[in-house]
């Protein structure tokens, strides 16, 4: 999906992804996330994803 995205080039993209992928594994491999709803999880993923891609 990142590569879709003209703006950035095909380097940058993969980066890209390996940044959203980390962020996904931390967020739900995290114990201080254990009590958290999936919804909270995908929030917590979002709002930090959102940071880091171009608009």
């Amino acid at each position: 999906m990142v590569r879709r995205d003209q703006r950035i080039n095909p380097k940058d993209a993969a980066t890209l992804a390996h940044v959203v992928s980390a962020i996904m594994f931390l967020a739900m491999a995290s114990a201080a996330n254990i009590t958290k709803t999936v919804e909270d999880l995908l929030l917590e993923i979002r709002d930090q994803v959102r940071v880091i891609l171009p608009r």
